[in-house]
């Protein structure tokens, strides 16, 4: 079944459009997350939930559909998530609050420079598709102000799975803007690269043949020199799979292992590093799970020095056992993460979603926002440091790094939710001159 957040996060929609769009808004798009639970194609045999025949769908349809009345009276006088405000695990460490956690929007994010880049997944958001299809991962590119729709290197590569050619996730833009890199989807995990503008991709992993051959890669991002990335790699058959942070030399080709990072995939999965602006140190994060049903019961963000030293958890609030999807501020002071991680490893809403940022040692723990305009995935600095770019429900938003100013980007243009034009998330903001 869909967790109770999902169905906040859909009965919070029709709220906002207005109740004359219920239920059917409503009962369409919580049937479309009971369906279509996101997977990650790795090493490790994910959790799934097991589809529902047609006969429990209608039932649950009905059910739905009586909930989404009482759920959303109930959603009328909740406004924004409760800040958490509980004391972080580290006896040195609690967690401060913004001053504007029901902020105001008072600025136009619709005409900052730049493309948007983002993973996609779902029906082509420019409708070119006719039927939703939740395995079909695609990178797109997109202007603030709704021009310039278009996918990154449609129909490449040609090495997804059988019925989904040219299927790309996890994109990372190059420090000078020119390039992306990215893995591909389902059975050959590998890395491919790729100018901005569109071309035929480079395969970077050409040491790694991809699941069906023992091998993954995902999950690549940029050194800030862009002579080297970080990624994860994965290997190893049955409970003896392991999966570990690496670096490769994108000149040498090189590729050395973080060995103080390797966990077993049967027990632990890391995932979304990210690298220091310095390039001493890599983020990310790792869930842990159980051998005999490996969905997450605690997700926290990680550092580790690049030679394998110096690795320390930082701390979370107590209340969430999720903290994931890290991204480092480009001044190398703080890292933001979310507490409803896009690459979390498959699993049950453990926790609330919600957006924080921390010192790299682990002091400062802040609650930027707490229900971050009905959204708060994946959050990403902008190149410049001045604002986080996120994932807010039904499109993307900005803010700055202490959670005011919070708007939608150009809810108009950008708006990609649900059936029938799917789920846009992970979005990156191109640095230009």
């Amino acid at each position: 079944m869909s967790d109770d957040r999902q169905f906040e996060r859909t009965a919070r929609a029709w709220l906002e459009l207005g109740p004359t769009n219920a239920p059917d808004h409503v009962v369409e798009n919580a049937l479309f997350s009971i369906e279509s639970t996101r997977q990650e194609r790795d090493l490790r045999i994910p959790w799934r939930y097991s589809l529902m025949t047609t006969q429990s769908r209608l039932a649950t349809a009905a059910v739905i559909g009586v909930l989404a009345i009482g759920g959303g009276l109930l959603l009328l006088n909740r406004t924004t998530q409760p800040p958490v405000g509980a004391p972080s695990p580290s006896p040195t460490t609690s967690v401060s609050t913004s001053p504007s956690s029901s902020p105001v929007a008072v600025v136009n994010y619709a005409n900052i420079p730049g493309w948007i880049v983002f993973e996609h997944f779902g029906q082509a958001p420019d409708g070119s598709t006719a039927t939703f299809d939740g395995e079909l991962r695609q990178i797109w590119l997109v202007h603030a102000d709704g021009s310039g729709l278009h996918e990154l290197a449609p129909g490449m590569p040609g090495t997804c799975a059988v019925n989904h050619s040219g299927c790309k996730s996890s994109p990372d833009i190059s420090p000078d803007g020119t390039k992306v890199i990215f893995s591909s989807w389902e059975q050959f995990s590998q890395i491919w690269e790729v100018p901005i503008e569109g071309a035929t991709p480079t395969l970077v992993s050409t040491d790694c043949g991809g699941t069906i051959k023992g091998c993954a890669d995902i999950d690549p991002t940029y050194s800030a020199d862009a002579t080297k990335i970080a990624f994860v790699r994965s290997g190893g058959p049955g409970s003896a799979g392991t999966a570990v942070i690496a670096v490769r030399d994108l000149i040498s080709g090189k590729v050395t292992a973080i060995e103080s990072t390797r966990v077993k995939v049967d027990k632990e999965f890391i995932a979304q590093p990210t690298w220091a602006p310095d390039g001493t140190q890599i983020a990310y994060h790792k869930d842990t799970q159980t051998p005999s049903d490996p969905r997450p019961t605690k997700i926290r963000v990680e550092v580790v020095n690049v030679d394998g030293t110096g690795l320390h958890e930082l701390p979370a609030p107590a209340s969430e056992a999720k903290a994931g999807d890290p991204d480092w501020s480009p001044d190398g002071s703080l890292i933001v993460f979310s507490t409803m991680p896009n690459r979390e490893g498959e699993g049950d809403d453990l926790g609330s979603m919600g957006i924080y940022t921390i010192r790299p040692d682990g002091t400062g723990l802040k609650d930027v926002c707490g229900y971050c305009l009905n959204g708060g995935i994946a959050p990403s600095f902008t190149p410049d440091g001045k604002h986080i770019l996120f994932w807010g429900f039904h499109t993307w938003a900005m803010m700055n790094p202490d959670g005011s100013n919070q708007a939608h980007i150009n809810p108009s243009k950008l708006t990609w939710f649900g059936n029938p034009l799917g789920y846009g998330y992970i979005a990156l903001l191109q640095p230009t001159p």
